[in-house]
């Protein structure tokens, strides 16, 4: 019930000082992307271009995706994810194809050796993360705090209104 959730989430946030969650979050954060460069250095990939690699990998299948639907996912100018298009075509990790369905629109398709990279950085960012997590939590709360971060990142509500 929602009326139960509302409660519930009073008594969290009188039992946590905002600062204090602000700085966990951020400490966090700091050390999960350190993880992640330091795995993706070798790739010569930001954490931002693993992730638009990673989504053109998912939607390769279906045929690609298009850099305004990759703007509006990250919340991003297009032009900011041109460059990184750009990059990741440059280091040979995607392309650009033409729309099957209309010839003006071009969409960014992951490579042999984009997928193949992608694959190896996966591995090695979970295995990574596993080796760091282990005894810090259980599989049921990282999974929990999976599904928290999905809901509040996805939201419709940019929690500023």
């Amino acid at each position: 019930c929602i009326r139960g959730k509302i409660v519930s989430l009073k008594k969290v946030f009188k039992k946590s000082k905002s600062y204090e969650v602000g700085i966990a979050h951020m400490l966090l954060t700091r050390k999960m992307s350190n993880l992640r460069n330091t795995i993706l250095e070798p790739y010569q990939l930001s954490s931002v271009e693993w992730f638009v690699m990673g989504i053109v990998l998912g939607r390769s299948a279906d045929g690609g995706i298009r850099i305004t639907d990759l703007a509006v996912l990250f919340d991003v100018k297009t032009t900011y994810i041109t460059a990184i298009v750009n990059k990741l075509k440059a280091l040979g990790y995607v392309s650009a194809v033409t729309d099957s369905a209309d010839a003006r629109v071009r969409l960014v398709v992951i490579t042999k050796k984009g997928t193949k990279a992608a694959e190896a950085i996966e591995v090695k960012i979970q295995t990574a993360a596993e080796k760091a997590l282990h005894d810090k939590v259980t599989g049921d709360q990282l999974e929990g705090f999976f599904t928290v971060l999905h809901e509040l990142a996805y939201s419709k509500n940019d929690f500023a209104s």
